[in-house]
């Protein structure tokens, strides 16, 4: 017995190595330098929040669009930050981006516990699903990991606790879950569509209460997002229009459920046909979807369907301006897959035997071959792009990442003039 539960022990602390190395990637290749939307939703609200007169004008700063996105979390958290350090720092901005992972990872964990589904083999699985390299854009991206981390885990919260409503009738849990509701939903904007979802799931219960909950519910936050704070239709939506284009977007929405980026031993050996591993995991997500939801697993069924609802609005609003398979959006996948993975007890069985060392060490290995370039790549890119401004060019090639590129450069000087932002000399060459 003693030794079983010294091998217990050696992996359940295997299940830390992804984790160390995701955290060691992140300070190791992370630079303090704006990139992408950084400068116009980090600092341009830093700079709007120092000139705002009076408090209806910070409300406006921090309820105010960014696409079709409220990213009130972003702007709330820059502007927390700024009041109590007096500058602003995308290395930490980005690490409280990324504790969003660790909120998802205890989440899904004590659902885990919850189901008696615990074992060194999924939470190994479970680390490795949540705590990615593959994930390079969010990884590096202060703004982005901010958003798309804490989004996610605001509506597991939800989900977690609406399920824990169901189970007790407790009456805390759900005001739990409205909140965590309402806080995805002013953190990104798919954050409302987990609504709907639990509306939809109480339709399918015949529970007539808990649907006109949650009706109203979404009721007052569709009211919020789109009526009572101004709302203008992003200028990112390029919507299908023609056959064809329905026809590449359904070709897209199915490539997109195909490429998870945790696992890309796969991908070498089928290029760009990632159509083939897309359907497959698509229909076997439904057939999941039909089995939780007659075990009354309402949280699993939950989180799949608001993952298949994302993928297919991401897919949609995204396929033709080229963002659909972008690195920050495989967080979605990547959890999809492990709760397929430990939806059956026929994998998990292969699991719990001792290819489990040697399955796992070569994941981790594989991941560091193929997505340590990524890294390199924008480091490099961020000390260019220092290197720009330091010697004043304002040329294409410094804000090629930025949203408003005619803005960028004078974002950057007037955060230096308001000591918002001072950018180091450090490494830039």
């Amino acid at each position: 017995m003693n030794v079983a539960f010294s091998e217990n022990k050696i992996k359940y602390a295997y299940s830390f190595i992804p984790i160390i190395i995701f955290y060691f990637y992140f300070f190791y290749f992370k630079n303090n330098f704006p990139r992408g939307d950084d400068f116009n939703v980090i600092l341009q609200t830093i700079i709007k929040f120092k000139s705002s007169i009076n408090f209806k004008d910070i409300i406006y700063v921090i309820i105010e669009q960014n696409n079709e996105h409220r990213i009130v979390l972003v702007r709330v958290i820059s502007i927390l930050y700024f009041i109590i350090f007096g500058e602003i720092n995308f290395i930490w901005l980005g690490f409280i981006g990324l504790l969003g992972l660790s909120v998802i990872f205890i989440f899904i964990f004590t659902y885990l516990k919850k189901q008696n589904l615990v074992s060194p083999s999924s939470v190994f699985m479970l680390a490795i699903s949540i705590f990615s390299i593959s994930f390079y854009e969010n990884n590096i991206w202060a703004m982005a990991s901010i958003q798309n981390y804490w989004i996610l885990a605001f509506i597991v919260a939800s989900f977690y606790f609406w399920d824990t409503f169901l189970e007790t009738n407790k009456y805390h849990f759900l005001v739990y879950s409205i909140l965590f509701f309402f806080l995805g939903t002013f953190t990104s904007g798919n954050g409302i569509f987990a609504g709907p979802i639990i509306v939809f799931h109480s339709i399918l219960k015949k529970s007539i209460k808990n649907t006109i909950i949650w009706i109203i519910v979404t009721l007052i936050a569709f009211a919020l997002y789109f009526y009572i704070f101004d709302y203008v239709k992003s200028y990112l939506h390029l919507y299908p229009n023609t056959i064809y284009k329905y026809i590449k977007f359904i070709f897209l929405f199915f490539s997109f459920f195909g490429k998870i980026k945790f696992l890309p031993i796969i991908y070498p050996l089928i290029d760009k046909i990632y159509i083939l591993p897309g359907l497959v995991i698509f229909f076997i997500s439904l057939i999941v979807l039909l089995i939780k939801f007659l075990k009354n697993d309402n949280f699993t069924f939950l989180l799949i369907s608001f993952i298949i609802l994302t993928l297919g609005i991401l897919a949609y609003t995204r396929c033709f301006i080229g963002f659909t398979f972008a690195s920050r959006y495989f967080i979605y996948q990547s959890i999809l897959f492990f709760l397929l993975i430990i939806s059956s007890k026929e994998v998990m069985k292969i699991l719990k035997n001792h290819l489990f060392y040697v399955g796992g060490s070569f994941l981790i290995i594989i991941n560091l071959l193929a997505f340590t370039k990524h890294y390199k790549k924008m480091y490099k890119d961020d000390l260019t792009l220092k290197t720009h401004y330091l010697n004043n060019n304002s040329s294409d090639s410094f804000v090629r990442y930025a949203k408003f590129k005619e803005y960028a450069f004078n974002i950057l000087k007037e955060s230096e003039k308001l000591n918002i932002f001072i950018v180091n000399k450090k490494n830039a060459h």
